[in-house]
C-alpha cells in the first residue's frame, strides 16, 4: 500500500545564527531548559558564514525568505509575511524582530496530531516540573493521525518540539495547496517535506 501525502512540513535553510546563546529566558527551574520561544530584542542575523571547510567566508544569509536559527527559530522575510497576509492564511503569528525590521519570527499554536506509533520517535528525559522532554528525536517519515481533518489556509504546529535541549522547535505544517502557492513564489531558502496519511 502506497502512503498518500496529506500535508507539507515547511522547512528553511540554516541562517548561521542563534536567537539566544548561551543564556535563554523562560527556563524551567528544574531542567533549566527554555519552556517557550521568544524574540531576543538584540538578535541580528549573521552577517557572514563559513563553508563546510570552515575556512572560506561567504556573504550573509539575509537573502533567505525562510530560514532557521541554530536554536530552532523560524525566521521569515517581510515578503513572505506579506504574501501570507494577502492569501489570508490563518493562525500564523509574525513577531517583529527589533534589530531586523525586514524579518519576523513565525510561529503557530494550532496543533496537528502526528501518529507517533507509525513514526518512530524517541522521547528522552521528561521533566516532571515543566512536563517537557529534554530531547525529542525522530526521523522521517511523518504521519498524521487517522481521522484528523486539516483546515485549508491554516498554519499548524506539532504537539512536541523536536531537537535537543535548547535547540528544539515544533514542525510547522501547511496544506498541500498552501505549499503549492508558496512554492510558486520561489521564496529563497524554502523547501518542504511530506506528511503522510
Amino acid at each position: 500500500m502506497v502512503d498518500m501525502v496529506a500535508a507539507k512540513i515547511l522547512i528553511g535553510r540554516d541562517n548561521n545564527s542563534f536567537m539566544y546563546n548561551p543564556v535563554y529566558p523562560h527556563c524551567c527551574d528544574s531542567c533549566h531548559y527554555a519552556t517557550k520561544q521568544e524574540v531576543n530584542p538584540d538578535f541580528r542575523l549573521a552577517r557572514q558564514r563559513y563553508d563546510v571547510s570552515c575556512i572560506n567566508l561567504h556573504p550573509a544569509r539575509k537573502q533567505y525568505d525562510v530560514s532557521y536559527t541554530w536554536d530552532g527559530y523560524l525566521i521569515v522575510s517581510k515578503r513572505f509575511k506579506q504574501f501570507c497576509e494577502e492569501k489570508s492564511y490563518q493562525n500564523a503569528v509574525f513577531h517583529s524582530i527589533p534589530q531586523e525590521p525586514d524579518f519576523y519570527f513565525l510561529e503557530s499554536s494550532k496543533i496537528i496530531p502526528l501518529d507517533y506509533a507509525r513514526r518512530p520517535v524517541e522521547f528522552i528525559d521528561l521533566c516532571k516540573v515543566c512536563n517537557r522532554y529534554a530531547e525529542v528525536i525522530g526521523m522521517s517519515k511523518n504521519f498524521v493521525q487517522q481521522g484528523f481533518f486539516m483546515e485549508e489556509n491554516t498554519f499548524y504546529r506539532t504537539e512536541y518540539d523536536f531537537g535537543s535541549h535548547n535547540r528544539k522547535s515544533p514542525l510547522i505544517i501547511v496544506s498541500l495547496q498552501m505549499a503549492k502557492e508558496m512554492a510558486a513564489q520561489k521564496f529563497k531558502g524554502l523547501y518542504f517535506d511530506d506528511v503522510l496519511k
